[in-house]
C-alpha cells in the first residue's frame, strides 16, 4: 500500500491525504452546523413590550431628595440617557447606622441626621431577557447598582424587584422621531 517514497498506492503522500481530510471535515462542520435559535418564543414578542413595576432601593439618601420627587416624575437612566419609566410610588424611613456600644456590650442603632432609606417604584416598558429586564440598551438586574434621575433629582440605587403587570404595549416605531 505505502511505497518506499511514502506514497499511498504510489500516487498520494500520506501527509497530503491527512491535510485534505482535515479540510473536508472543517468545511462539513461549517455547512452542517445547526442554526442558532433566537430567544423569542413567538412573533408578537418582537413587536411588543411588557409593562413592569420596577422597585428600587436607595440607602443614606439626603432627606431633601425625596422631598423634590413627585408621583408621575419621569425616571431617566443617568448613564444611557434613556427614559426608564415614570414614578408611581415612593416611601422613606429615617436613616440609621449600627454601632457597637462598649458600655452595654451590644450593637445599637444610631439615628442619622438628614439621611433616609428610600424605596421607589417605576412603571417601565421593556422586555425580559435571559439576563434581566431590558429597557432601551440597558439590562436591569436585581441587585444591580444604577444612577437614576427621578424628576429633578439623581439617586444612586439598587434594583430590588420586578413585578410584571401582565399588560403588553406595542414597541414604538424605531424610525419615528421623538
Amino acid at each position: 500500500m505505502i511505497d518506499k517514497n511514502g506514497k499511498l498506492f504510489g500516487k498520494l503522500n500520506i501527509i497530503d491525504l491527512l491535510i485534505v481530510l482535515v479540510l473536508i471535515a472543517a468545511v462539513l462542520s461549517l455547512v452542517l452546523r445547526p442554526k442558532q435559535v433566537e430567544d423569542t418564543d413567538d412573533e408578537e414578542k418582537d413587536t411588543q413590550l411588557e409593562i413592569v413595576n420596577v422597585t428600587f432601593y436607595a440607602d443614606y439618601v439626603p432627606s431633601y431628595v425625596p422631598e423634590s420627587m413627585q408621583i408621575g416624575d419621569p425616571l431617566v437612566d443617568f448613564l444611557d440617557s434613556h427614559k426608564l419609566g415614570k414614578l408611581i410610588s415612593f416611601e422613606t424611613e429615617d436613616g440609621y447606622a449600627l454601632t457597637y456600644d462598649q458600655e452595654k456590650g451590644e450593637t445599637v442603632s444610631m439615628d442619622l441626621l438628614n439621611r433616609v432609606f428610600m424605596t421607589f417604584t417605576a412603571e417601565a416598558e421593556g422586555e425580559f431577557t435571559r439576563n434581566g429586564f431590558k429597557v432601551g440598551y440597558t439590562t436591569y438586574v436585581v441587585g444591580g447598582s444604577y444612577m437614576i434621575n427621578v424628576g429633578p433629582t439623581r439617586v444612586s440605587c439598587y434594583v430590588k424587584s420586578f413585578e410584571p403587570t401582565g399588560v403588553m404595549v406595542d414597541k414604538p416605531d424605531e424610525d419615528a422621531k421623538d
